[in-house]
Order: C-alpha cells, then structure tokens, then sequence
C-alpha cells in the first residue's frame, strides 16, 4: 500500500487511452520511460488500439518494462471486460514473449477503469492473472504486486482474495455479461503460447 507500482516490478502496467498516451503514463517519463511513451502515443495517433490490448514497451530502462494496458475511455458497462482482457493480455506477454520475459510485475488497482468498484476492479485483475496461471503449462511469472493507495482498496483486493471471488464470478452490477473462458477459447486460442511477435 502506498507504493508506486514502479518501485517493485520489473514489468510495470499503466492504464492508457486507445489513441494517445495518458497522464498516468507520463508520470513515468522522468523515470526514464519516455521514449517508449512517445512510441505508443505516435502509435495510437496512427493507428487506434482496441480497449483490452495491451503493448509492450521493448525498450526496457534499468531492467524494467513499461506495458501500456489499454483501458481508459472504456464504456462503463464494458469496463470490467476491458480490464479483464488487457491484464490477461499483459501477463501473458510478460510470460512468453522472448524478449519481454519478467517475474515480477507491478500493477496499480486503479486502471482507469472508474465505473467499477475497487472489488470489481481486484476481481478483474486478479481473476485475470488466475486464468491465465490455469491455462498455461508454466509460468515465468512468480509474482503479480497489486499497488494500491488507500484502505478501502487494500480492503477490495483482500477480500476478492479471501473469498475466492475472482473465479466464476458471472457478470458484475452495471456491467455488460462477460464470460471470460469463453473468450479465451474463442478469442485468444492459443496466441498466448505463440513466441512470434
């Protein structure tokens, strides 16, 4: 609690808009981060990311990735589904892609995401890192650090921990239905295996 999710991982996930950078990432720019910023703010100008992508910054800065999640601007009723997809997205290519491989990821609870309740937002993230913990064979990954900044959120996320709410949680108040072992299956296939880029 308290810290900045760029303290404590080797890959770290910032919330973005599908077509410029955000404000959250720019707070990473004096950290040594702006140049792959500017990539992905020149990228979404020229061509729009979709709500649930996820980049992966290849430029990594004192051993540390920056994984811009595309998650801001989403329709409320669409933004569990957003969160869900673009974390399950980032962790993957935190696993598997050869040259973005870390063990330690930091992730803020805040992803932009503002129609959902801090619990909502702990379901999706970490229902997101257990699905793909399941569906893959091994896992690079070791540990996934949520960040948070007050204790209403550090009291979400235990409590999404401590229920085992973030399996087969069905569709969340307000939120547009999402089944999300469907949309792996039909959606993803096995992309999260593939080494190619």
């Amino acid at each position: 609690m308290g810290e900045a999710p760029g303290q404590r991982g080797e890959a770290v996930f910032v919330p973005e808009y599908p077509d410029h950078a955000s404000e959250v990432a720019e707070r990473y720019a004096s950290w040594g981060f702006r140049s792959g910023i500017e990539v992905y703010d020149k990228k979404a100008h020229e061509n729009p990311f979709k709500h649930g992508d996820a980049y992966f910054d290849r430029a990594a800065i004192h051993f540390a990735y920056l994984v811009h999640l595309v998650t801001m601007g989403a329709s409320p009723e669409k933004q569990f589904e957003t969160v869900y997809k673009a974390v399950f997205r980032a962790v993957c290519k935190s696993n598997q892609m050869p040259y973005t491989r870390v063990e330690h990821i930091a992730v803020s609870l805040d992803l932009g995401a503002d129609a959902l309740t801090p619990e909502q937002n702990a379901r999706a993230i970490i229902g997101a890192v257990d699905a793909f913990s399941r569906v893959c064979g091994y896992a690079i990954v070791k540990e996934v650090i949520i960040c948070v900044d007050n204790a209403e959120a550090m009291d979400a996320v235990e409590k999404v921990l401590a229920e085992d709410s973030y399996r087969g949680f069905g569709t969340q108040e307000g939120q547009a239905p999402f089944d999300p072992d469907k949309w792996i299956v039909e959606d993803e296939g096995c992309s999260f295996c593939n080494f190619d880029d």
